[in-house]
């Protein structure tokens, strides 16, 4: 049985109904920019986006975030 691929169109509507809120213009600039190629896929000559990449770039950001803000907090303890 063939894996179920979590992908929506670069429509704003479904964008946003998804949690999205980066607007298409921006995603295509993405795109076009090689930006987070994994996020991408050209379906009958439009462009979707992987909903289960993208969340994975999320996480990772916030992962990364959460690293540099328990760094800083560390560096702050340290010069107090």
């Amino acid at each position: 049985m063939a894996e179920k691929v979590n992908i929506i169109p670069l429509k704003k509507e479904i964008l946003e109904k998804h949690g999205i809120y980066n607007p298409p213009s921006v995603l295509r600039q993405w795109k076009s920019n090689g930006k987070f190629p994994q996020i991408f896929l050209k379906i009958g000559g439009r462009v979707h986006i992987d909903l289960d990449e993208f969340n994975k770039i999320i996480e990772e950001a916030k992962r990364e975030r959460d690293e540099r803000v328990a760094r800083f907090k560390k560096n702050e303890e340290i010069l107090l």
